[in-house]
């Protein structure tokens, strides 16, 4: 017995070393320990007293340990209920959990969790120099690995970790990027964060030569999209696509144009273009893809890793060829890409393959690597690559002495081979001699793939190297740990979540049980009956719903069910359940609309009765430049006239309709400035001009007198709308009062113009004729025709008039003395 109690003391021993190490991580939901714990078994209930030592986490196939204080000596074969507290999603079991108690005292029970897998899966997935980054559907981060400098994010260096730890607590993080000792991430805020390695300035926080062993913010941006980690540089991309870059620039990575071994300390804009799509980086070369699918790439050239067709270092992005690419990847010394058109390309150092090709050593342009063109996305590691087709095949190629590839052996491939045969991949990433990718089993099942070199970098909670993909769900994954309460749940405060009246087809408000339960062993799920229908709870106590049926006020009864399968019930009331309201069908309002003018702006809202929830729409057409949006008829005309059209206004309960019409006057056309005061002279030897201050797109013509000029008559400028008659037209109009209106769009404009004759012909003018022989042709007078040839009519009509007179005079001597004759 004294054998048996020293060896049983020397394994708890260990075990509590082993506890207190997992007791460090915290467990979601606190230590998961009731201090009221009950063996059950055949015997009666055995109260368990002062329990202690029970891990808050713990991992398949890890010995577990409780100890607590027996009062009673019957406690024979009495049970422990241990339980995982998400073991309904991971299938985790524990046993072991039994015990014989011959007299009170202090007990310890042992226990195993069995098989079990981790609860969500995997969403992104980036594989740095020697550590690995992942992030999960439910936004959570996670590392392990290499973390020396503190690239894993977790609070101090560490040699390596060999399977997944969280890094915080935020489940905010919406993607990651491990470089060589340093990662990056953006939060779904579009917040910066970075940590580890600081040699270059890398982490881009002001600083350099301070590792950061937790995730620090950097500036307070919250703009930024996509981000990359090389060796010792860092590129990232902003919402308005700008391009930035900081870290290590001896060789041009950061592609502001400089080559320097002095270190760009925060983030730096790259030139002034804001259409950058991609940005990748490599160890010490960058590649990135514009908006219009060109491929760029700046830094380390000596391998041909940019595909320039050079060698010599590049410092600002340098366009590479013409082609259209969709996707980019930067390796340690060689680049891959995939073209729009789904063809697969390599360039840069080849030493092992991993151009695909059997071409000597290197390529400094482009190759193409078979004919498929299927391609979706491609990973570049040290010296082996990585792909994925659209078909979701994974397929690798390039040195493989680590079995970074992934196909069961330790042979460098020049050509792309199939990993697996059936599996649908999702995302790929090799890191120096590693490989991670996320295959497509969901969110809820085993999704983390890794191969190739270990020593923590496949997270499998192993450390010898694999030939083949392992999927680390299954290896060493946390879960957290419950004791069961020998007592059910309790509901408080009862009258708090009555259901209030409500009415048929209005959602009621959520009403939430889960805080007004206590005891028992958690976690808890939930049952109704008597709900009203429509009404109906969830697994943690929300009701929720619309009521579907109308009636008076009941009971129901709420059903709470704890892990350990104890329930407690409670009866809530329910108000009564009115009808449903019948709604008010629309009826227009409106009884006519304001009239408006070309150019100005115009605004009239709709009117109508009944429920409010109408919709506006039209029948026909309104004038041009004009819009409904909700009950608004809004914009600027564009045209003038008188315009008839429909509205409609609708609910769930009917429709209306009605005509309606609104007339869009002209635009004011402004007033004509006519040359020379509205005169023009007969042989002035010009045309006539006039000057409009009026848009000339909107001119259409000329009337003189109401009769339409021909356009050859006269000529129209652009711009200053300069009308211009020309001479021979004017000369041919008679002399005296002439109408002219200018014709535009949707306005006419007016003037008056005096033409008088030239001072050669005076109308009117004074003849030199000599006696009754008629005279020889007048002066003319300052109303004379144009070409001032007087006659002599005038002269005529003067002796006609002189001889009229004398002839009267004779006449009436003549009467006067022939009266008198006796």
């Amino acid at each position: 017995m004294k054998a048996t109690n020293k060896c049983i003391s020397v394994i708890i021993a260990a075990l509590f070393i082993s506890m207190a190490a997992m007791a460090a991580v915290p467990g979601p939901e606190g230590d998961g320990v009731d201090r009221n714990v009950r063996t059950l078994g055949s015997d009666p209930f055995v109260p368990v007293t002062n329990i202690s030592d029970v891990p808050n986490l713990a991992y398949p196939g890890t010995p577990l340990a409780l100890t607590g204080t027996v009062s009673p000596d019957n406690a024979t074969y009495q049970q422990i209920t241990w339980s995982v507290l998400n073991a309904n999603a991971t299938g985790a079991t524990i046993s072991g959990s039994t015990f014989n108690a011959t007299a009170p005292g202090s007990m310890t029970v042992l226990a195993t969790i069995e098989n079990g897998r981790s609860l969500g899966g995997w969403a992104t997935v980036s594989a740095g120099n020697a550590h690995t980054m992942a992030i999960k559907y439910d936004g959570t981060l996670w590392g392990w690995g290499e973390g020396t400098y503190g690239q894993l994010g977790l609070g101090m260096s560490f040699m390596y970790l060999s399977y997944p730890f969280q890094v915080g607590t935020a489940s905010d993080w919406m993607t990651v990027a491990a470089g060589d000792g340093h990662t990056v991430a953006i939060k779904t805020d579009g917040t910066l964060w970075a940590w580890g390695h600081n040699l270059y300035g890398q982490i881009g926080d002001g600083t350099t030569r301070s590792d950061r062993y937790t995730p620090v913010k950097i500036g307070t941006d919250t703009d930024w999209a996509m981000v990359s980690a090389g060796y010792g540089h860092t590129v990232a991309i902003k919402t308005d696509g700008t391009l930035w870059s900081w870290g290590f620039n001896q060789d041009g990575q950061l592609g502001n144009g400089t080559l320097s071994t002095d270190e760009t300390i925060v983030p730096t804009k790259v030139g002034t273009d804001d259409d950058w799509v991609m940005v990748t980086a490599g160890r010490d070369h960058t590649l990135a893809i514009k908006e219009d699918g060109t491929l760029w790439a700046w830094g380390c050239n000596s391998s041909g890793e940019l595909g320039d067709n050079d060698t010599r270092e590049v410092r600002t992005p340098k366009k590479i060829g013409t082609d259209e690419w969709k996707d980019v990847s930067g390796g340690f010394m060689h680049s891959l890409g995939i073209k729009a058109d789904g063809s697969l390309w390599a360039w840069g150092w080849n030493s092992s393959g991993q151009l695909g090709s059997d071409v000597f050593m290197m390529s400094k342009v482009p190759v193409r690597i078979g004919d498929a063109n299927d391609w979706s996305s491609v990973s570049a590691g040290m010296m082996s690559s990585a792909a994925i087709k659209n078909d979701g095949s994974l397929w690798t190629w390039g040195e493989n002495r680590n079995g970074q590839l992934g196909d069961g052996t330790d042979t460098n491939r020049i050509a792309p081979v199939r990993v697996g045969s059936g599996e649908t991949w999702n995302a790929v990433s090799i890191g120096t001699d590693f490989t991670a990718a996320i295959n497509d089993n969901g969110i809820d099942n085993d999704n983390m793939w890794t191969w190739g070199k270990n020593n923590g970098r496949l997270g499998d909670g192993m450390a010898a190297d694999r030939r083949l993909p392992a999927n680390i769900d299954n290896y060493m994954r946390p879960f957290q740990i419950n004791v069961a309460s020998p007592n059910p749940p309790t509901f408080t405060n009862n009258p708090a979540y009555n259901i209030p009246a409500s009415t048929v087809g209005i959602a009621i408000q959520n009403i939430n049980l889960y805080v007004a339960v206590s005891g028992g062993t958690p976690s808890y799920s939930f049952s109704a009956t008597g709900l009203p229908a429509g009404l109906e709870i969830d697994t943690v106590g929300v009701i929720s719903g619309t009521p579907t049926a109308a009636g008076p006020g009941g009971t129901a009864t709420i059903t709470v069910t704890d892990r350990a399968s104890k329930t407690a019930s409670i009866t809530i009331s329910y108000g009564a359940i009115s009808a449903a309201s019948v709604p008010e069908p629309p009826a227009i309002t409106t009884a006519s609309l304001q009239n408006g003018t070309v150019g100005a702006a115009y605004s009239e809202t709709l009117t109508a009765a009944g429920d409010p929830a109408i919709a506006w729409s039209i029948i026909g057409s309104l004038p041009g430049g004009l819009t409904i949006a909700g009950d608004t008829i809004s914009g600027t005309p564009t045209a003038s006239g008188t315009f008839s059209f429909t509205v409609k206004a609708e609910n769930d309960a009917g429709a209306d309709t009605k005509a309606l019409s609104v007339t869009i006057a002209p635009a004011p056309v402004p007033p004509i400035d006519v040359a020379a005061a509205g005169e023009w002279k007969k042989g002035a030897g010009t045309g006539y001009t006039i000057t409009v201050s009026a848009d000339i797109s909107k001119f259409t013509g000329v009337k003189m007198n109401g009769i339409t000029v021909d356009p050859s008559n006269y000529s129209a400028v652009s711009g200053s709308t300069v009308i211009t008659f020309k001479e021979a037209y004017m000369s041919a109009l008679s002399a005296g009062d002439h109408t002219i209106d200018i014709l535009f769009t949707d306005a006419t404009a007016s003037t008056t113009l005096k033409i008088t004759a030239d001072n050669d012909g005076e109308i009117g003018g004074n003849g030199n004729g000599n006696g009754g022989g008629g005279g020889s042709g007048g002066n003319g007078g300052k109303d004379g025709g144009k070409d001032g040839n007087g006659d002599d009519n005038g002269s005529l009509m003067i002796y006609a008039a002189i001889a009229a007179v004398i002839i009267v005079i004779a006449a009436a001597a003549f009467y006067l003395v022939m009266i008198r004759k006796p």
